[in-house]
């Protein structure tokens, strides 16, 4: 069943929030008003949010009635809306007569499902029936069908006409494009399928199952997989130079030599990272030298806003008085980081750049500290949807319900600014909102009741603040500051703590001061060559280590 979209617009994300609970016979006449307002809609005019707010629901609100959107992005929005409100409404195929399966409406146009499901984000309108389990599915009424004919003409006819990969020997210009593309950019073999499909039409799974067999027929094989005895050593040694212990200590145990055992943990840093799902944003200026100037504007590459409170009374009051972020900023650091993930995995891919990996990790982990202050901009938009689901104040949940809660949306919301697009518009409050209350929903059937009598829960006035931002990146498992770095970097000897500070962008002991460092910056800082620079970070870890030890004893 493919995925629920998400609009870009805060108005339509806020419209969302609203309707869910509307009656069922009021949910049916505003998605019908929806799905007329958006076949209407002209790709180049522009909108008022507050029109499309009154086209739909018959209200007309007031506030910001200036703000416009256009009606490519608004048509993908009103889109994103009919679905989410298919799915309250929990719509049955007897309610649709006449609509179109996904099945049905392929073989009309000659395509696959997989195109029909790309085209949802082009603006083609479909319906959900049955719900977002198991039994539910897309259909797609006449008129919207119509309508997409009419507007994309080029498109339809043009995917229609394409023979399947296997005709016509098109199994090995499909592997020559691949090829090709891979010599040019370095991108890994899913990528590579990735855009070779947005190309042709095709499914990338089908792209990448015709890649993979013909490359395992090649002379010289362009996506050889690496071998698992290879790949065993990479991982043993990257692991053990990422707890300061001495290449020579590891080549010792596992028979081979030290330069085995560097080289090993460098192409396995380096696989890791070309092994992550490319950004949702990569076009120019994103990952090309244009898109570095992202990086020096103030928002991104200064020191942020001031650390919040520690405390979580305390930390609560700041979230509750938070206004609106700076739009500006928050799209400079959104667009920085899905750049600096691109570069990251562009480094990983250059074969003649694995020594340089420490760039790529750098980038990857200055991409977690963009994403963490974008996230706390948006702290009362967490706790709103925290009380909002648990119905009742955040001071009465107790500790441990509050910091499981948060944690949640936390992890949730991070998903969702890694799927969010800022170039398409709308603001990252829409894409959390969203996500930090599908989110709450789950969390909220494990809280327990409201006690009726009895003490009441109460936060303590010294409760600390959970750590919400260790499971934002999937790197940030073998990325991020080691344990317990945030608490005793300042018992470290000074140029320890100088070392691991810079590199993991902590500053006086707090968990995000400015961007981190690779290898040829902090040589630059403290006067060391590249591998006198991995040589001190391994003493540094030992210090680490010796200090945690010491404070558990």
């Amino acid at each position: 069943m493919p995925r629920l979209r998400e609009p870009a617009s805060p108005a339509i994300a806020d419209l969302i929030a609203q309707l869910r609970f509307a009656p069922r016979e009021r949910l049916l006449r505003q998605i019908a008003n929806a799905e007329a307002a958006a076949l209407d809609l002209q790709d180049q005019t522009e909108y008022p949010e507050a029109w499309v707010v009154f086209r739909v629901t018959g209200y007309r609100p007031e506030g910001d009635a200036d703000r416009r959107v256009d009606g490519k992005t608004l048509r993908r929005d009103l889109a994103a809306l009919i679905e989410h409100l298919c799915v309250a409404a929990q719509l049955a195929p007897g309610d649709l007569p006449g609509a179109l399966s996904i099945e049905q409406l392929a073989q009309r146009w000659s395509v696959s499902t997989k195109t029909i499901d790309r085209w949802r984000a082009l603006g083609l309108i479909a319906r959900r029936v049955g719900g977002l389990g198991v039994g539910g599915r897309l259909v797609f009424m006449p008129g919207a069908v119509e309508a997409f004919e009419r507007a994309n003409p080029r498109r339809v006819s043009r995917a229609g006409s394409f023979s399947r990969i296997s005709e016509g020997g098109g199994d090995e210009r499909v592997y020559t494009l691949a090829v090709r593309t891979r010599r040019r950019f370095g991108w890994s073999l899913t990528r590579c399928a990735e855009a070779i499909a947005r190309r042709s039409g095709r499914s990338r799974e089908g792209v990448r199952a015709v890649v993979r067999r013909l490359d395992e027929r090649a002379e010289r094989p362009a996506f050889a997989p690496v071998r698992a005895g290879q790949d065993r050593l990479g991982e043993l040694s990257r692991r053990a130079l990422a707890r300061g212990i001495e290449p020579g200590a590891v080549a010792q145990r596992a028979g081979v030599s030290s330069a085995s055992v560097s080289g090993a943990a460098l192409r396995r840093r380096a696989r890791l990272i070309a092994d992550l799902p490319p950004p949702p944003v990569d076009r120019a200026p994103l990952g090309t030298p244009a898109g570095d100037e992202l990086l020096d504007r103030p928002g991104v590459r200064g020191p942020g806003e001031t650390e919040p409170p520690t405390t979580l009374p305390e930390w609560l009051a700041w979230a509750r008085a938070l206004g609106q972020p700076d739009a500006a900023i928050e799209r400079d650091r959104l667009l920085a980081m899905h750049h600096l993930r691109c570069r990251a995995v562009r480094t990983a891919l250059n074969p003649g750049a694995v020594r340089r990996i420490d760039e790529a990790e750098r980038d990857l982990r200055w991409a977690t500290q963009l994403k963490v202050r974008v996230l706390r901009t948006q702290a009362r938009v967490l706790v709103q949807a925290l009380e909002s689901a648990a119905q009742r104040p955040a001071e009465a949940m107790g500790e441990r319900a509050f910091d499981g809660g948060m944690r949640l949306l936390t992890r949730a919301s991070g998903e969702a600014l890694s799927r969010f697009d800022p170039t398409h518009g709308g603001r990252a409050a829409a894409a959390v909102t969203l996500a930090a209350g599908r989110a709450g929903v789950r969390w909220s059937v494990t809280l327990a009741p409201v006690r009726t009598g009895g003490a009441a829960r109460r936060l303590a006035s010294d409760a600390p603040v959970p750590v919400l931002d260790l499971e934002l990146d999937p790197w940030q498992s073998w990325l991020g500051p080691p344990a317990g770095l945030a608490e005793l970097i300042k018992t470290l000897p000074a140029r320890d703590r100088e070392l691991l500070g810079m590199r993991h962008g902590l500053r006086h002991g707090l968990r995000h001061g400015l961007p981190p460092l690779g290898d040829a910056e902090l040589g630059e800082r403290l006067g060391l060559s590249r591998g006198h620079v991995a040589r001190a970070e391994r003493r540094a870890l030992r210090s680490l280590v010796r200090a945690r030890l010491r404070g558990h004893g």
